[in-house]
């Protein structure tokens, strides 16, 4: 008997994503979930455009969307802090296989959450790429430098809600690029 190798045939819930595509809600009652996927330039080709000094890296805005939207499958939609550890490398020819473990929330509703690969074969070790929590956006976290998203960035398909933009680290961003911070320095995206 040949079975389907789809994520509801082999009993995990399927997500609409492009690399996070399946769910699996974990045994114990209550104790998290795990999105999985699989990451590669073969299977995704724009991967490809993100090199740095030679070696295709992903970017790291590709975690933290991971992180986000494993957030949004359990409820917990803000990313409270996010650490970047060891860059995802994504060698010619080899492909990836991704784990966002979200765990059970804590007593405020937070969740901790944690991003790894490894080569597609069961020998490979798992490489930790970032840490990090997921606040449950139950509680009003607004406070100064904070910015609601304006339409016409909601209207570009950026996720709808508040997003939360920390001005000091932009500027001291702009400051490390040696680029002068000024209200007009974001454009609108591509």
């Amino acid at each position: 008997m040949i079975r389907g190798t789809d994520a509801a045939s082999l009993g995990q819930e399927t997500s609409k994503h492009p690399v996070l595509n399946a769910v699996v809600n974990l045994a114990q009652h209550n104790t998290g979930v795990v999105l999985t996927g699989r990451v590669g330039t073969a299977l995704q080709s724009w991967w490809a455009d993100h090199v740095v000094f030679g070696v295709v890296v992903v970017p790291a805005a590709a975690l933290a969307e991971w992180v986000w939207h494993a957030g949004a499958q359990v409820g917990c939609p803000e990313i409270g802090e996010l650490r970047f550890e060891q860059p995802l490398v994504l060698t010619a020819n080899t492909v990836r296989q991704v784990q966002v473990h979200v765990a059970a929330p804590d007593e405020q509703g937070d969740r901790a959450v944690t991003v790894h690969s490894r080569a597609d074969d069961e020998d490979s070790s798992w490489i930790s790429h970032a840490t990090g929590t997921l606040r449950s956006g139950e509680r009003d976290v607004r406070a100064a430098g904070e910015r609601e998203v304006p339409g016409r960035l909601r209207r570009q398909g950026l996720p709808t809600g508040r997003v939360r933009v920390r001005v000091a680290l932009l500027r001291q961003f702009h400051e490390v690029s040696g680029q002068r911070f000024t209200s007009s320095s974001f454009g609108s995206p591509p």
